[in-house]
């Protein structure tokens, strides 16, 4: 039907008719009808050929930055000549805590990586070296000069820069023979019990499966550290001074302190060093003589014992491996003959003169 010019009602009727080719007659039936439609719908229409268009661009081609990176909590470390070790950059946990009280691996926590993902064996330690950043400083000069060496601290990790104070001990262990620094035999008992007078004792160290019982023996391979006729009280008559002490004698403990300023990553301790005449005068007893002067030498430890950074918002500030550096100071051989006048006779007169 029509309606308005549009279509309201939609009607289908069905006729069935059917033609015999062989007869050449046809058939016609009933017509069927009619058949209902139902309403007619059309189809949704088809999207944009064209994707929807993408939105509008950002100034960045890339997600937001992250935020600041925060660094492993501070700490310090003497620059030597393994610096660190073998630890480079590994956590702070890489041989510290440090001592031979720790056993064959020297640390109570990790040895390094050997640059293949795998921890070394026990007999494979060359890492948490006891004698690897130790150091001798070999005299030059003459009487009456004065030297300064420098111990360098620093900051890990690496890039951070906040002000830190380190506070450093250095004990004067006196009079030694050269033989005994290469071992250590002049530090008590250090190589077994990790103990140094005044710093690190029995009851500040961690103990691992050590007998707390032990105690430090006085050292019995220091020796004679001269009398008043030394200006510097020891026979090789060297002076050794810290800021605020002009010389650090034997038995005797310094402690200050080591700023390292903020935008650094590095800072120094000044050693003063000065020698003073070896002569013997009449009445004089156990006077230094040329073999003393070549085969000894004054020791020390120093030790970073503790830090602080002082905005502390990266977490505790610790002292790392290396912390501890045992160092010794002693007259060259060349300075020792010049001293006793070995090799000097060639402006004598010859005896038949």
């Amino acid at each position: 039907s029509w309606n308005d010019g549009a279509i309201t009602t939609y009607t289908i009727e069905l006729v069935v008719q059917y033609r015999s080719p062989i007869e050449g007659s046809g058939y016609s039936g009933a017509t069927v009808g009619p058949i209902a439609c139902g309403t007619p719908e059309s189809l949704a229409p088809t999207k944009s050929p064209t994707a929807e268009p993408t939105p509008g661009p950002t100034g960045v081609p890339s997600a937001s930055p992250t935020l600041k990176p925060t660094f492993d909590a501070p700490g310090v470390y003497l620059t030597s000549f393994k610096n660190r070790g073998d630890c480079g950059q590994e956590p702070r946990s890489c041989c510290a805590p440090f001592g031979p009280q720790f056993g064959t691996t020297n640390t109570g926590e990790s040895v390094p990586n050997e640059g293949t993902g795998t921890i070394p064996s026990d007999n494979d330690i060359e890492v948490c070296d006891l004698y690897a950043n130790n150091e001798v400083f070999e005299l030059q000069e003459s009487v009456g000069s004065e030297t300064q060496e420098q111990f360098e601290f620093n900051l890990y990790p690496s890039g951070f820069d906040g002000q830190t104070d380190i506070t450093v001990k250095i004990y004067a262990y006196g009079l030694i023979n050269n033989t005994a620094f290469d071992d250590l035999s002049f530090a008590g008992n250090y190589v077994n019990d990790g103990l140094i007078p005044g710093i690190v004792t029995v009851g500040n160290r961690l103990q691992w499966g050590q007998d707390s019982r032990r105690r430090m023996m006085n050292d019995r391979r220091l020796l004679q550290n001269g009398t008043d006729q030394y200006e510097n009280g020891n026979k090789l008559n060297i002076g050794v001074g810290f800021p605020g002490t002009e010389n650090l004698l034997a038995g005797e403990l310094w402690e200050g302190t080591v700023t390292i300023p903020e935008g650094s990553t590095k800072g120094y301790l000044d050693m003063n060093i000065s020698l003073a005449e070896l002569d013997c005068n009449e009445g004089d007893v156990d006077c230094t003589t040329l073999d003393d002067c070549t085969t000894q030498s004054i020791a020390f430890v120093i030790v970073a014992t503790s830090c602080q950074n002082i905005t502390q918002i990266q977490g505790e500030c610790k002292p790392l491996y290396p912390s501890t550096q045992f160092f010794a100071i002693r007259r060259s051989e060349a300075l020792c003959f010049i001293v006793f006048g070995v090799g000097n006779n060639e402006d004598e007169l010859p005896d038949w003169f």
